[in-house]
C-alpha cells in the first residue's frame, strides 16, 4: 500500500512539474514572439502547448498549466498577454483536448476549437476596449484612414482614376457588416492550424497519434438545410420587425451557411476523386483545375454540397461503383 501511495505521489509530482514547465515555456514563447513581430502568427498555436499537458495528464493538470501561465504573465506585468493565455489559450486547448481524448472526428475537434477561438476573439476585443480604451470600430476607422492616405500618396495615373473614397467606404461597410463571419472564418483556420500542430506535437513529444480524418470523410448533419432555412426565416422576421435594419444577421447567416456548404462540396469532390478509378494524371489535372478556378467554382461547390445534404450523393456514387463491379 505504501509503495502504491509513493508511486501515485511521484506521478502527481511529475504531472505538476510538467504543468509548471509548460506554463513557463508558454509565457517565454509569448514574450519572445512579442519582441519579434514576424513571429506574431505563432501566437495562435499557443493552445497546442497546453494541450500536451491536458491530453497526457488530464483535465486537472491542463487547467493548472493555464492558470499558472496566466499568473506568471500577470505578475510580470503583461496584462493583455495574461488575458490572452487564460481566455484564448485556455478555452481552445480545453475544448480541443477534451474531444481528442474522446477520439472524436477531426471535423468535430476543429469545430470545437473554432467555437472556442470565436468566443475568445470577442472577449479579447472587449478587454482591449476596457483596458486600452480603444473600440474595434475605432480600429476599423483608423485602418481605413491609413489605407486612404496610403493610396493618396501613390501619385500614379492608375490610382487617380479609381474613386478611392468610395472604395474605402465599401471596404469599411463590408468589414462592419460581415464582422462575425470574418471572425468565424479566422477562428476556423486558427483551429485547423492548432489541430495540425497538435498532431505533430503529440507524435513528436508524446509518441501519440491522434485521429486524422480526410476531407472526403467530412459530412454536415443531414438536417442542416432545415436549420439554415429556419434561421434565415427567423432573421428575416427580425429584420422585418425593425430589429436588424442593415440586414447584418441575414448576411452573416448566408455567409456562414455558404462556407459550410462549400466545404461539404469540396468533400464530395474529394470523395468522388478517391472512389473513381481514374488515372493519377486525370485526378491531378482535376485538382489543379479546381485550385486555379476556385473563385469561379465556389457556387458550384455550394450547390454540390447542398445536393449532397439533400440526396446523399456519396452514397449514390458508392452504389454505382458496387453495381459496376458486380457486372464485371
Amino acid at each position: 500500500m505504501n509503495n502504491d501511495n509513493n508511486f501515485n505521489n511521484q506521478n502527481n509530482t511529475k504531472a505538476m512539474v510538467e504543468a509548471a514547465l509548460i506554463s513557463v515555456i508558454s509565457v517565454i514563447l509569448i514574450l519572445l514572439i512579442k519582441q519579434i513581430p514576424i513571429l506574431n502568427y505563432f501566437l495562435f498555436v499557443v493552445p497546442t502547448i497546453f494541450a500536451l499537458v491536458w491530453v497526457r495528464r488530464g483535465r486537472k493538470y491542463g487547467v493548472l498549466s493555464v492558470v499558472v501561465a496566466f499568473l506568471i504573465a500577470l505578475i510580470l506585468g503583461f496584462l493583455m498577454e495574461s488575458i490572452f493565455i487564460l481566455v484564448y489559450g485556455g478555452s481552445v486547448s480545453a475544448l480541443m483536448s477534451e474531444f481528442i481524448i474522446k477520439n472524436k472526428r477531426t471535423s468535430v475537434v476543429i469545430f470545437a476549437g473554432t467555437i472556442g477561438a470565436f468566443i475568445s476573439l470577442f472577449v479579447l476585443l472587449y478587454f482591449m476596449q476596457l483596458i486600452a480604451g480603444v473600440s474595434f470600430n475605432q480600429i476599423i476607422s483608423e485602418s481605413m484612414n491609413q489605407t486612404k492616405e496610403m493610396f493618396a500618396n501613390m501619385d500614379t495615373e492608375a490610382f487617380k482614376e479609381i474613386q478611392i473614397d468610395e472604395q474605402i467606404k465599401i471596404m469599411e461597410y463590408s468589414l462592419r457588416q460581415f464582422l462575425p463571419s470574418i471572425m468565424f472564418f479566422c477562428a476556423f483556420f486558427v483551429s485547423a492550424a492548432n489541430y495540425a500542430s497538435m498532431r505533430w506535437a503529440f507524435k513528436r513529444f508524446l509518441n501519440k497519434k491522434i485521429r486524422r480524418d480526410y476531407l472526403r470523410d467530412f459530412s454536415l448533419p443531414n438536417n442542416l438545410m432545415f436549420g439554415i432555412f429556419f434561421m434565415l426565416f427567423g432573421a428575416w422576421i427580425f429584420k422585418w420587425g425593425g430589429g436588424d435594419p442593415s440586414g447584418a444577421v441575414v448576411d452573416n447567416i448566408l455567409s456562414l451557411s455558404f462556407f459550410a456548404l462549400f466545404i461539404q462540396g469540396l468533400a464530395v469532390l474529394a470523395f468522388i476523386i478517391h472512389r473513381k478509378k481514374w488515372s493519377r494524371a486525370t485526378k491531378i489535372a482535376l485538382v489543379l483545375f479546381c485550385i486555379f478556378f476556385m473563385s469561379l467554382l465556389q457556387i458550384v461547390f455550394v450547390i454540390l454540397g447542398s445536393l449532397d445534404l439533400i440526396f446523399n450523393l456519396r452514397k449514390k456514387v458508392m452504389n454505382n461503383n458496387s453495381d459496376s463491379e458486380n457486372r464485371r
